[in-house]
């Protein structure tokens, strides 16, 4: 949910553009910390399992930066385990994603097998649908044209 004085302010494009990048760049600094803690690293600890220096991670930890690239970003995922997820949203769903900025929503579980839900794919599910509408060939069905016959030819003696 937004205010009506939020919303009047994001009709103006650049309020908007630089309420994104300031929001984004919160979650992202808010988020890193949450996660470091949440492992109880230090930020030298992250710097080691990241690749980078422990300056490098103070200034991702801090709002006035806000300047990491995708590869930085999947460097950091990498360290704590996690999958990141980058992808263009309507305003809506940004702003009810961003709402709760408490440590709780910012925690993430490492990969664990245990976590995911195991059974078939849409692609497995499609690929199978198209081989059962797919036209057998005449040979492939005399076997069971002919079992068939026999069936109700013995059923009916």
């Amino acid at each position: 949910m937004v205010s009506e004085k939020r919303l009047r302010k994001l009709t103006v494009p650049e309020y908007r553009n630089e309420y994104l990048k300031s929001s984004v760049t919160a979650w992202v600094v808010h988020q890193l910390r949450a996660l470091r803690e949440q492992r109880r690293w230090t930020q030298s600890d992250l710097a080691e399992k990241s690749g980078t220096t422990q300056s490098a991670i103070a200034r991702y930890e801090s709002e006035q930066y806000g300047n990491w690239n995708a590869n930085t970003l999947f460097d950091l995922a990498e360290a704590f385990d996690v999958a990141l997820e980058i992808k263009f949203v309507s305003w809506p769903e940004f702003m009810r994603s961003t709402a709760d900025t408490s440590k709780e929503t910012m925690f993430v579980a490492p990969f664990s097998p245990s976590h995911f839900k195991v059974g078939q794919t849409a692609y497995q599910r499609f690929s199978i649908g198209e081989e059962l509408n797919k036209p057998k060939p005449a040979a492939s069905l005399a076997p069971k044209i002919y079992e068939q016959k026999m069936t109700s030819s013995l059923a009916l003696q």
